[in-house]
């Protein structure tokens, strides 16, 4: 049997993911030897289907396989995972191995290995959560820390961090313990401006101007002084794929018609304030380079969230790349 995910919420499929891994523990592999999770990039394929075909030992009736990022991997072992696909789709039995297959961010649906696996049984697309899907998830979230967060504060919030749901959790995680620690059972917008938007505006735009403008000495002075004052290295990625992002969609609107700051937030959902700083900063890229950084960053998002980059010195030095390249 096989599980197909894809898109590049990473967050929300990262939970499924464990959910998946925790049910099938639970129920099947209590001791864990019949479950197994590895990067396309750390098996050689041949491994790979000797561990499909073998049962999941001596406690465990089958196997649970997740295999990670098979898009990022050379062709020729693309071409031989997609011989292997047909006869596991077919196996439906209970005791049947099950092979969960997660690919993060957007995938090109014109390579062979997504005609293998697009008529998976079981198959979901993780996109990004925009508009009142973002806000039903960010207020759930608070719930589930047991607090509550007014409308002002959620909207400035969601303007600020935008749909990366990993530094959302974060972001939220940090404002619910501001408020407790204040006696309060509810987040407020001086929390959200004080502790979010505050950082948000030194960090951010001080940045993208640097880059903007190809001071590249300043933009390596500032982000020394990112880890020098000790943060972290995702928090940052997260920043500049929201700025990229809402750069490009700024320039593209502003570029073909050009309407008021206030109107483009309304269209958008953004904060008027961040959709102004984005008007200026816009104009000092090209749209080749906007496209170009932002996937660029999103490989490098992909990769450290699905473990095929580890550590936060290699995250810093991509980052790094990316920004005095584009």
């Amino acid at each position: 049997m096989i599980i197909f995910f894809y898109g590049e919420d990473t967050f929300r499929a990262h939970e499924k993911v464990e959910e998946i891994k925790a049910k099938f523990m639970r129920e099947i592999d209590a001791t864990g030897n019949g479950t197994t999770s590895v990067d396309s990039q750390d098996i050689v394929i041949d491994d790979l289907a000797r561990l499909m075909a073998s049962g999941g030992g001596f406690f465990s009736a089958k196997r649970l396989i997740i295999l990670k990022n098979p898009f990022f991997a050379k062709k020729a072992w693309k071409d031989a995972l997609c011989e292997l696909i047909p006869s596991f789709i077919t196996e439906t039995g209970s005791d049947a191995n099950m092979l969960l297959i997660w690919q993060a961010g957007s995938i090109d649906k014109r390579e062979a290995l997504w005609n293998s696996l697009k008529d998976a049984p079981f198959k979901q697309e993780w996109v990004l959560l925009q508009g009142g899907l973002l806000s039903q998830w960010v207020k759930k979230r608070f719930e589930q820390y047991g607090m509550e967060c007014d409308f002002d504060a959620q909207m400035l919030l969601e303007a600020c961090v935008g749909p990366d749901l990993c530094h959302m959790n974060h972001e939220i995680e940090k404002v619910s313990a501001y408020a407790m620690a204040q006696g309060r059972s509810g987040v407020i917008l001086s929390d959200v401006q004080q502790l979010v938007e505050a950082r948000f505006n030194d960090d951010i735009f001080g940045l993208m101007d640097a880059v903007s403008g190809k001071q590249n000495q300043k933009a390596v002075f500032l982000l020394n002084d990112q880890w020098r004052a000790g943060a972290d290295p995702l928090y940052v990625l997260g920043m500049l794929i929201r700025q990229f992002r809402i750069l490009a969609l700024v320039k593209h609107k502003s570029d073909i018609t050009p309407v008021s700051a206030r109107s483009i937030a309304q269209e958008l959902s953004l904060h008027p304030f961040v959709v102004e700083k984005a008007i200026k900063q816009s104009k000092n890229f090209s749209w080749h380079r906007l496209i170009e950084a932002y996937h660029a960053l999103v490989r490098v998002d992909s990769a450290v969230k699905t473990s095929a980059c580890k550590g936060e010195e290699m995250v810093a030095y991509c980052i790094a790349r990316v920004l005095l390249s584009s």
